[in-house]
């Protein structure tokens, strides 16, 4: 070989020194920097993975807390609640908390009533079933230290809630003590008893939370655990705290393995193993951004709909008020009979028709700002802009107008009704709550009115409910001291012009100022839950006053709320029973709206009362909404026409064939068809040519008190037998 050829093997020789060297040791500085940066990126994608799942087990496990606490909040908060443990009702109770807990899907599966002087269970249920139990089998030894944790109230229900364990398992609870939300109620009753709520963490619970929450291996205990991933919840002091542990994924040795995999190849894959690891980071990093988004999501929306929850709706009050804004209002929906769903179909039936309800409103507002669902059977929209307030208006009226048909389900026929409160938005507007309280408020006045319609919120409404609550203050007095006075109004014999009956109204005591029109207290005592201590009184009274009427019959009213009290045949046969009355003189009149709430238990329950000899009347026929089919599944002996249609008898001839038509259809279903609110000569007349067999108005007798229509009915006793036993004789035959 050459000198040349040497030197040419040894200049290129090291020329590929010069570039191999420079090439290696950058290989190798690749070479370790991906090393360091693929171990690196394992342990902070494995500790990221810890974090995250660390806040949403506590997310997930708060939420729990969270749940039942409002739910344990929203069943002790409540007049009826008071009054039924202090009875000790254990219908209602049963009811009310222990149906409920039969429910898998429900907030809890276990309830306890605690008697706060013995802190033992008045009552307790699991799993729609009464069982025996105590405290101490529930809380061990912590029960004090819960009562210890309570709380005081400061204007709101107070509530506190943790972790125990029972003899079904662990499981979460919340207590609260079951108040009174209104004055009166808190006057009369005093906190004799908590309401506890539990929900074990069943192996079907902890799926849930995983499916949810994208976790593996969540467990509960109390004490110590020998897993990594772990945190301790918080809970009251003194009490067990519980220890929540679970599997990381550990994404970051995932990822880790999958780079070397790849940069085992060559070197030269380095580059691309890199951009493969950025890729991988970056899903990685959107895949934790896609949960937190997706936490925060569920955090702000409702479950059962997909509509955004109470948190997102304050949120979106606070960003207009924080922009300066008051140009929006509220629309508050209320579903009428919702409650009647969930007990005659049950819950499954119930949320159907919540989802039907939620994709109603998005249907008929599609131009609204926000669609939300406040929980249960409620729910506001949100208006901005101009003319926001007629817009929530236009909206509701839409509403109440789709809400009008009825809903099949299963095969299930499902009617509801909704009453709205409309409340605009001004500068003392502070956040969303208020705007929530005057919508509430003039959502209640539309329930107030017979429910159905929509009610814009004014200031005098905040007056009204300060006036009610004075009235339901006395109304508690009255029915105390037994002072409701009763007045009576004569039903007429077209034939002898003579009474043949009478009808009881209740009248507001006279010594008692300032007077209170029978609508308003009647109302009143319907929204405080008086309404059934006052029917029993007013029943009392008539059955005293009409003992010497010679077998008289007297028209009682009843409410729609007694006619769904589903005792309320045993209470009034109890009370006919206790004066000595003969059931067969009694004559309830019900009105079409009792039958529109709940047709199936009104009907049975008229039954029933049917079935004692009680007589049943429909008043106020022709100005209500329910269909002649259900009217006709109903025995009535007797329907009263309404004065809207009685008046219109002299106004014309086509008035006085639609009279004449709802006469004719009247007596289809009943023997006897009474015209109301007669006023003179003529509409008598006319009245009975028409067919209407019974009369009752001004033009024949006021109502009067008991004293006078006793001294009228001894002056047309002495009428009758001037008529003549013939005579007498002969209008019986022709009225028969």
């Amino acid at each position: 070989m050459s000198h040349t050829s040497i030197f040419r093997a040894f200049s290129q020789f090291n020329l590929q020194l010069a570039i191999a060297i420079p090439v290696l040791v950058a290989a190798l500085g690749i070479t370790w920097q991906t090393v360091d940066l693929i171990s690196k990126l394992e342990y902070s994608t494995n500790e990221s993975e810890h974090h995250r799942n660390s806040d949403l087990v506590r997310s997930a496990f708060n939420s729990l807390q969270a749940q039942i606490s409002q739910v344990t909040v929203d069943n002790s908060y409540w007049d009826f609640a008071v009054e039924n443990v202090a009875s000790k009702n254990a219908t209602w109770l049963y009811n009310n908390w222990g149906v409920t807990t039969g429910n898998e899907n429900y907030i809890y599966d276990t309830s306890l009533i605690i008697d706060s002087k013995t802190g033992e269970p008045l009552a307790a249920f699991h799993n729609g079933e009464e069982i025996r139990t105590s405290t101490s089998d529930m809380f061990g030894n912590h029960f004090a230290n819960v009562l210890a944790a309570m709380p005081a109230e400061n204007g709101s229900p107070s509530v506190t809630s943790g972790f125990t364990q029972t003899p079904y398992g662990i499981s979460v609870f919340a207590m609260s003590p079951i108040v009174a939300y209104s004055p009166e109620v808190q006057a009369r009753n005093v906190n004799t008893a908590y309401l506890v709520f539990l929900k074990h963490i069943s192996p079907a619970v902890i799926a849930e939370l995983e499916k949810q929450y994208l976790i593996d291996g969540i467990a509960v205990s109390f004490g110590t655990t020998q897993a990594d991933s772990h945190v301790r919840l918080d809970v009251p002091d003194g009490t067990p705290q519980p220890v929540v542990s679970w599997r990381d994924q550990k994404l970051g040795g995932s990822i880790a393995r999958d780079l070397w995999r790849r940069a085992s190849f060559s070197l030269g894959f380095l580059l691309a193993v890199l951009a493969g690891m950025a890729a991988a980071c970056w899903h990685l990093l959107r895949r934790m951004i896609r949960s937190e988004a997706k936490a925060k999501h569920d955090a702000m929306t409702d479950s059962l709909t997909g509509l955004p929850n109470r948190l997102s709706f304050n949120a979106n009050i606070g960003s207009l008020r924080s922009s300066g804004r008051s140009d929006f209002a509220v629309a508050f929906a209320d579903l009428d009979g919702f409650k009647e769903v969930n007990d005659s179909f049950g819950h499954h039936c119930g949320d159907q028709l919540i989802q039907r309800v939620a994709g109603l409103l998005r249907e008929l507002s599609p131009d609204a700002t926000l669609h939300s669902r406040l929980g249960g059977d409620e729910f506001v929209v949100l208006f901005t802009g101009d003319k926001a307030d007629q817009k929530a208006q236009i909206f509701s009226a839409r509403l109440i107008s789709g809400l009008a048909r009825h809903f099949e389900f299963d095969g299930r026929i499902v009617s509801v009704g909704v009453s709205i409160g409309i409340a605009a938005a001004d500068q003392e507007v502070a956040d969303g709550s208020e705007i929530l309280r005057r919508a509430d408020i003039a959502m209640y006045r539309a329930k107030s009115n017979g429910r159905n319609q929509w009610c814009m919120y004014e200031t005098a409404h905040d007056v009204e409910r300060l006036r009610n609550n004075s009235i339901a203050r006395d109304l508690r007095d009255i029915i105390r001291d037994g002072s409701i006075e009763v007045a009576y109004q004569p039903l007429i014999d077209p034939q002898t012009k003579l009474m043949n009956g009478v009808e009881a109204l209740a009248r507001w005591p006279s010594k008692m100022q300032p007077y209170v029109s029978p609508d308003q207290f009647i109302r009143v005592a319907e929204t405080s839950g008086l309404i059934d201590a006052l029917g029993d009184q007013i029943l009392r009274k008539v059955c005293r006053d009409a003992a010497n009427w010679d077998g008289m019959r007297v028209a009682v009213n009843i409410s729609p709320i007694q006619l769904n009290n589903l005792d309320f045949a045993t209470r009034v046969t109890g009370i006919l029973k206790s004066e000595g009355f003969d059931p067969s003189r009694i004559e309830f009149e019900v009105t079409e709206s009792v039958l529109i709430s709940n047709f199936d238990r009104a009907q049975r329950i008229i039954n029933q009362l049917k079935d004692c000899g009680i007589q049943i009347a429909l008043d106020d026929f022709g100005c209500g909404f329910s269909s002649i089919g259900y009217l006709r599944k109903l025995d009535f002996d007797r329907i009263k026409i309404d004065r809207s249609i009685t008046s219109k008898v002299t106004s014309s001839s086509d008035d006085l064939k639609l009279v004449q038509g709802v006469v004719l259809l009247a007596k289809s279903m009943a023997s006897e068809v009474m015209a109301e609110g007669i006023e003179n000569e003529m509409e008598a007349k006319l009245l009975h040519l028409a067919g209407c067999n019974g009369f009752q108005g001004y033009y024949f007798h006021r109502p009067m008190p008991a004293a006078s229509l006793t001294q009228l009915h001894r002056a047309e006793r002495t009428a009758r037998r001037g008529l003549g036993d013939a005579r007498i004789a002969i209008i019986e035959q022709r009225q028969a």
